[in-house]
């Protein structure tokens, strides 16, 4: 008895995905390419935005960093790069100042900050983002706090409450969409920070570029062996 060749095709594509799936969801590491990577929250509904005691300071801003190796495990908790800049694109932000303290707008210096895998999002093999923890993120924010001006307030990430990032993915190809805070995200304030300041600072803002720093090229995660 023959098959027709419409249906040995459809029975031979039907097996490669389900043969795909399963090397996909046993896959015990991640791929990234490129290593080295920048960020930018710019423009109208892409900025970062801080929100400490219900002022909203907004802010462009570029990140960079890089993956320690093309390929790490999907442990949470892994040590997998590091962010070696931060920087305001501009020096002076709506609603207030933000200024990172990375040695060049501030004196004090808390980069790099640590990078840290926590979890992916979706359903294996169709995963939908990858979780990053930050810790040593640290910025002052000065605006009208406590009822006084210009009141600066210092605030840093640290191992016991980390700053939470997601890598979005396009589920087709693994590319990076944006990178952006999670919504539950807070960072607690500095060790002997003023008594005006909230006790919690909001980040927000989705980035409208994630690409290989230095060049516009995409940046993809994939699952691997």
């Amino acid at each position: 008895m023959s098959i027709r060749p419409a249906l040995l095709l459809r029975a031979v594509l039907t097996a490669a995905l389900v043969l795909a799936a399963a090397v996909s969801a046993s896959a015990t590491r991640f791929e990234v390419s490129p290593q080295a990577i920048r960020a930018v929250w710019s423009g109208a509904g892409h900025q970062l935005t801080f929100i400490a005691g219900g002022v909203n300071i907004i802010c462009d801003t570029t990140i960079e960093g890089s993956f320690h190796s093309a390929r790490f495990s999907k442990v949470s908790g892994l040590l997998a790069g590091y962010i070696t800049s931060a920087r305001t694109e501009k020096p002076s932000c709506s609603g207030g100042t933000m200024l990172w303290l990375n040695g060049v707008e501030t004196t004090a210096n808390r980069l790099p900050w640590h990078v840290q895998y926590s979890a992916f999002e979706g359903t294996l093999p169709m995963i939908s983002g990858v979780r990053l923890q930050f810790i040593n993120m640290a910025f002052k924010l000065t605006s009208r706090f406590g009822g006084m001006n210009n009141v600066p307030c210092l605030y840093e990430s640290t191992a016991a409450m980390p700053a939470r990032f997601i890598f979005k993915l396009n589920m087709a190809n693994g590319i990076v969409s944006a990178l952006q805070p999670e919504e539950s995200l807070t960072v607690p304030p500095s060790a002997g920070n003023e008594m005006l300041c909230p006790p919690t600072a909001l980040v927000r803002g989705i980035s409208n570029t994630v690409t290989k720093l230095g060049e516009t090229e995409s940046v993809t995660f994939r699952l691997v062996e």
